[in-house]
C-alpha cells in the first residue's frame, strides 16, 4: 500500500467506515464519534509521520519495483 497522509486515512474512514458497535449501537463515523475520534486522530498522526523528511527512512521502505514507498507496517 502506498504511503498516504493522515487526512487521506481519515477520509477513508468517513467514506467506508468499519463495522463498529458500541453499547449495541453502530458507530457511523469513527472520525467524529466521542469514543473513537481520538484513536482515529492518533493513527492519522502516525500516517503523517511517514511524510516527514527526517523520518521517511524510518517510517517507510522502498518498494521492490523501486517505484514508491510503503509504510513499515506492510514489510
Amino acid at each position: 500500500m502506498a504511503v498516504r497522509t493522515g487526512n487521506e486515512f481519515l477520509e477513508g474512514l468517513r467514506r467506508r467506515p468499519p463495522t463498529i458497535y458500541l453499547n449495541g449501537e453502530r458507530v457511523k463515523d469513527p472520525t467524529t464519534h466521542p469514543a473513537t475520534a481520538g484513536i482515529a486522530r492518533s493513527i492519522a498522526e502516525l500516517y503523517d509521520l511517514q511524510h516527514r523528511r527526517d523520518l521517511v527512512d524510518v517510517m517507510t521502505y522502498r518498494l521492490d519495483d523501486g517505484d514508491g514507498r510503503a509504510g513499515m507496517s506492510f514489510i
